[in-house]
């Protein structure tokens, strides 16, 4: 299955379907074409780190604050060990 089949396919349970109409899900599987966007690994790792060095900056709680260094961390030395 095609990524944009994929994300067609669970649009429903997306947008809780029927609470919303047919025709708005019908749009958004009509779209999910141009709107499937593809990055690499190495970008992922370049905006994690930037966003954190901007999370760093609005005085949350130190031990938030690490949690979330942690885990961004985790995610670029991840990132850099397997690309």
């Amino acid at each position: 299955m095609a990524p944009e089949e994929a994300v067609a396919a669970y649009l429903p349970l997306f947008f809780g379907e029927p609470a919303v109409d047919a025709d708005v899900v019908e749009t958004f599987r009509n779209e999910v074409r141009e709107s499937i966007a593809w990055t690499t690994w190495a970008y992922i790792a370049e905006v994690v780190a930037r966003q954190l060095g901007v999370f760093r900056g609005f005085g949350h709680l130190e031990t938030v604050e690490r949690m979330v260094e942690r885990l961004a961390e985790s995610v670029v030395s991840a990132v850099r060990w397997h690309a």
